[in-house]
């Protein structure tokens, strides 16, 4: 090769030839940055992204493993405390789901002498068995089409990097629309890829590339809205399950102070009340009839079992399907048909058009069913742990009145050294 050759294909300094500039279209992707975005993007769709940051399946993953860890560690509290042989009854009921032999074995042993330990231990069980179910349901069917990593902080990093791609996609094709708009696809003496600003690596940019980018964007908004929305449902089971944990963990661990209000000062009244069987004994016709409104909610459990959850998760699921993967490519080929070029054509686009439409609501639908259900469940443990903790008032309530029975002179000394003994406050 002579030297005229080489220096033609190589060229005589550095790696920067004409040669090379014509042989490779190299046009760098650049990130927008955030002030960019602002502009780029329309306020309603940035909100819609915000709002996919906000609920994030990985999140909801997460949630339900802090949740189960903290039941799970109360369940084994309430064993520790209570005769192995009860609580391993009552574990075998709860697994075979046998719901009415589980309240009969509730009713033995959960009087209002005896503990409510065992009716705690079954309401937390069940929460924690719903939980893992709802965990697993996500990991499996929701996670999976995010990515195939398992790691908690790898899933979270793998959805928040998606949701930047679908944002700088919205930037890209709003960019490239204002650019062709302002210079007009034929113009022959100017072209938007000659301009360096354009960030996106395409070689000609033309209307049938941009539609490409643009169905690329529009899967992407289609896929994480509907990603937030089912991690919507579960943010807000995730709150409502808070608060009925957080109510039974007083119970569990400090139901002293369901009553520690002063009692001091009540103790000392008890002393002028003379015979307190009166109060016993209306104390246990309020102990009767929490329970058996108690017991009948109890039978709503048959209501709020596992099979109709998984239900209705499916069903959600179903159309979150048909949303993300049916939807826009068959919108896309009814819009690139031309009019009144079959009348069979026109009546078929009438069932897809209809069949979508269908769809689209009844993906709304499922998801209002699903909010609702949960309110249901949450209401329903909520109820059983504010029954339990009247109950459990009413326990303690009864102790101190048959420990003052024998106790002839009430005084204030006695009073103290009693609260101490029982873990109340002086």
């Amino acid at each position: 090769m002579s030297n005229e050759e080489f220096d033609k294909v190589y060229g005589s300094k550095g790696i920067d030839t004409l040669y090379e500039r014509e042989a490779i279209t190299y046009r760098p992707v650049i990130k927008y940055k955030k002030d960019q975005l602002a502009v780029l993007i329309r306020e309603e769709i940035q909100q819609s992204i915000e709002r996919s940051r906000t609920f994030m399946i990985s999140n909801n993953l997460s949630d339900y493993d802090e949740l189960i860890e903290e039941v799970d560690q109360m369940l084994k509290d309430i064993e520790e405390r209570n005769p192995k042989d009860l609580i391993f009854s009552l574990k075998s009921l709860l697994q075979d789901k046998k719901v009415n032999e589980v309240i009969a074995f509730e009713r033995e042993h959960c009087g209002y002498r005896q503990t409510g330990d065992f009716e705690l231990y079954a309401l937390l069980y069940n929460m924690k068995q719903s939980m893992q179910t709802r965990r697993d349901f996500l990991d499996e069917r929701f996670r999976t089409q995010i990515t195939d990593e398992t790691e908690l902080t790898e899933i979270e990093k793998a959805e928040s990097s998606s949701i930047d791609e679908w944002e700088q996609l919205e930037a890209q094709v709003n960019q490239a629309y204002q650019e062709l708009a302002e210079h007009g696809e034929d113009d022959d003496h100017y072209h938007p890829l000659d301009d360096d600003s354009l960030s996106f690596n395409i070689e000609h940019l033309n209307y049938d590339e941009l539609q490409a980018l643009e169905d690329k964007k529009r899967n992407k908004e289609i896929f994480h809205t509907s990603m937030a929305d089912t991690s919507y449902i579960h943010r807000n089971r995730y709150f409502m399950f808070l608060e009925v944990i957080e109510k039974s963990k007083t119970i569990v661990y400090d139901a002293n102070t369901l009553i520690d209000h002063n009692l001091k000062d009540f103790i000392l009244s008890l002393s002028e009340l003379g015979n307190l069987s009166a109060a016993k004994a209306h104390l246990i016709l309020q102990f009767k009839s929490i329970k058996e409104k108690h017991e009948a909610l109890k039978g709503r459990m048959m209501t709020i079992d596992d099979e109709k959850e998984s239900f209705a998760s499916e069903k959600q699921y179903m159309y979150q399907q048909l949303e993300t993967k049916t939807i826009e490519p068959l919108k896309s080929w009814l819009y690139s048909q031309e009019e009144n070029i079959s009348g069979a054509l026109d009546i078929f686009s009438g069932y897809m058009v209809n069949s979508m439409q269908n769809s689209r609501s009844s993906y709304e639908s499922s998801i209002a069913d699903m909010l609702n259900f949960y309110q249901s469940e949450a209401s329903f443990y909520d109820e059983q742990i504010t029954y339990m903790k009247n109950k459990e008032e009413i326990r303690k309530f009864y102790r101190i009145l048959e420990d003052l029975g024998d106790v002839t002179n009430i005084t204030s000394d006695w009073v103290e050294e009693y609260l101490k003994l029982n873990g109340y406050s002086v």
